[in-house]
């Protein structure tokens, strides 16, 4: 199965979740003395709710405003914190304060929240480095967060954990002159993360396209920056799926193969395909309705979507 993934998202976190605190951070604040952040005295003071309950149901409420967010960080309790650090309307100077928190899960959720000042994440590049154990998690968070400055990526492509090195690879603020030493990387997992990413030059995925690794080629195949010669030549590679990806993007594949491949069992395929020039309305219109939302949201992002009838042949309204 390929690990191309179309909507690729930095964030490591899928939902909310209550996860234990680490056994070495007890819920003992944050790692230095705060400064103050009480709010502009222009403005009406934050008065929080006095249960511990309700301050965990603010900090994760959509609407929480930042002045709200940037008090509750002040909580002596690490799941607060952490929700404020996962918040999409946390203030950067808030950020900024709790990428100094005890508690890694916390850390981890600043490293990968996309308002998270470039300072911070360049500094939480080192989190973890030269302590006991496997701690990579907020490194890896930084190395996928789409915010993180290209000078901090480079940094991260070559830190000692594979998964940081295969974050960095994948992050489309990475240099491009990274990406190009990367994708001589022994480690197939780096060259395969250089080969989704869209941001490697097309000269580069040209060469990975003849790479021994199949997997490589896969993502060669199903990178939409590849360039048409390359992706015509992989249409004939030894490997199914590598020319299913192929196929799906190749100019030269019969309309009747375009049908059958929108109707791949990999979805990774089938977004290929919705994302194609000139597709018939009807092969369009059923990826449209496709039962797995990234192929649906490719197909309706396809300037055919916006046909006459197309939209109402997939029984949807365009956006």
């Amino acid at each position: 199965m390929s690990t191309f993934d179309p909507r690729r998202h930095p964030r490591g976190s899928d939902g909310r979740f209550a996860p234990a605190p680490p056994a070495e951070d007890p819920d003992i604040g944050l790692a230095a003395d705060l400064v103050d952040v009480r709010p502009d005295p222009v403005q009406a003071p934050v008065v929080l709710p006095g249960g511990l309950e309700e301050r965990r149901r603010l900090a994760e409420d959509p609407g929480a405003s930042p002045e709200t967010l940037a008090v509750l960080a002040l909580v002596d309790d690490w799941e607060v914190r952490y929700s404020v650090a996962d918040h999409p309307s946390a203030p950067p100077e808030t950020l900024a304060r709790l990428g100094a928190d005890r508690a890694k899960l916390v850390r981890e959720c600043v490293a990968a929240n996309p308002s998270t000042p470039p300072e911070t994440l360049a500094r939480l590049a080192a989190d973890g480095l030269g302590g006991d154990g496997d701690d990579w998690d907020v490194r890896g968070r930084v190395a996928r967060n789409d915010s993180a400055p290209p000078a901090t990526l480079s940094v991260l492509a070559d830190d000692p954990e594979p998964r940081v090195r295969s974050g960095a690879a994948l992050n489309p603020n990475t240099p491009t002159s990274t990406l190009t030493r990367l994708a001589d990387d022994p480690d197939p997992r780096m060259r395969r993360a250089v080969a989704a990413n869209t941001a490697t030059p097309p000269g580069t995925l040209a060469l990975l396209a003849g790479d021994p690794d199949w997997g490589v080629r896969a993502e060669v195949a199903g990178n939409m920056s590849t360039p048409t010669s390359a992706v015509d030549a992989l249409a004939a590679d030894p490997e199914s799926e590598v020319r299913s990806f192929a196929e799906a993007a190749a100019s030269s594949t019969p309309a009747g193969r375009v049908a059958e491949l929108a109707r791949h069992d990999d979805p990774h395929v089938r977004i290929r395909v919705a994302r194609r020039e000139g597709l018939p309305a009807g092969v369009l219109a059923e990826l449209a309705a496709d039962d797995h939302e990234w192929v649906s949201e490719a197909a309706r992002s396809n300037p055919g979507f916006s046909a006459p009838g197309v939209a109402a042949h997939a029984g949807l309204l365009a956006d």
